[in-house]
């Protein structure tokens, strides 16, 4: 490759990766331009001093155009996106990545990113009942804030009864115990 080619490749490569629209477009073609650039300049390692990423981040971006044509096809008219398409790449069996991204077209993209972990996590597993799951909870979440309370054993054995008489965990029947009594929040004075 041609210096001045180089120079024009590297500079468009540098606003796909860093410019102010670096989340939006194909990233389909994005990597196949990077693919080009680290091709002519002998592989990630020493494509990336050049660049505005990481040899890892190369690989991942990269990682896109082993992906199954339909599945690329998704990525770049932004049904899934290029995040969510690494993911599927970590897969590694093309029919599996296609009913995967079949499942998660059109999902928001937190949601099909969870979807995608879980089929990764848990080969064997019911894909349609998890993205129903996760696709109900929308809505219903709340902050949850973690407490670890240290309490000695005759307070823990006696919690477990309790919560064992209300058919609750001793998470659910803390909580219970302690929101009895409480205001909602719209409804406490100010």
């Amino acid at each position: 490759m041609k210096e001045a080619e180089e120079n024009r490749l590297l500079a468009e490569l540098w606003h796909f990766l860093k410019g102010s629209n670096r989340y939006e477009g194909d990233w389909i073609q994005k990597a196949k331009a990077l693919q080009k650039y680290v091709d002519s300049v002998g592989g990630p390692s020493k494509a990336a001093p050049k660049l505005p990423i990481g040899a890892p981040m190369i690989n991942s971006i990269l990682r896109l155009l082993t992906l199954p044509e339909e599945v690329q096809k998704a990525i770049s008219s932004g049904k899934i996106g290029q995040d969510t398409g690494q993911r599927l790449a970590t897969l590694g069996d093309p029919e599996r990545i296609k009913e995967v991204t079949r499942l998660i077209a059109g999902m928001p993209a937190t949601d099909a990113r969870q979807v995608v972990i879980f089929a990764k996590r848990f080969p064997g597993r019911d894909l349609e009942g998890f993205k129903a799951r996760v696709s109900s909870s929308k809505g219903k979440r709340a902050d949850m804030n973690f407490l670890i309370l240290a309490v000695p054993s005759e307070v823990l054995w006696f919690m477990r009864g309790e919560a064992s008489k209300a058919g609750l965990s001793i998470q659910q029947w803390l909580i219970r115990r302690g929101t009895e009594g409480m205001v909602p929040t719209e409804k406490r004075p100010k």
